[in-house]
């Protein structure tokens, strides 16, 4: 599986986000509480939008919760967050090396408060 184009708060690709002398040195990858699309793929229904057009990315964290919406939410950022780091060059050479930590964490809509996974 591999990531669409993702960029940062710069418009840069994400990847090439990161050089030597950057000061971002952390990505973190949020789920949120209550997601409508881990939701909907857990029940595996078509939905308008794009929603299940998600569902091949979400379908390894379904199957790990077990049927509990909150632990395949904290699966699903986590296995992001793991696809995020593996699947770029750029990315995974500056996490092997220190440069850049890439976490999961879950935001809590109700609270605000992020948990780190």
């Amino acid at each position: 599986m591999t990531l669409p184009e993702l960029r940062n708060r710069h418009g840069e690709k994400l990847d090439s986000a990161f050089h030597p002398g950057r000061r971002e040195n952390a990505l973190l990858v949020l789920g949120h509480s209550g997601c409508g699309a881990i939701k909907a793929a857990m029940k595996a229904e078509t939905v308008p939008g794009q929603i299940s057009s998600l569902y091949p990315y979400l379908r390894g964290a379904v199957q790990q919760s077990g049927g509990n919406i909150s632990k395949a939410i904290d699966a699903n950022a986590r296995a992001q967050a793991e696809l995020l780091r593996t699947s770029s060059t750029v990315i995974r050479d500056a996490a092997s090396k220190g440069g850049i930590k890439v976490t999961a964490g879950i935001y809590d809509l109700g609270t605000g408060k992020v948990t780190l996974a």
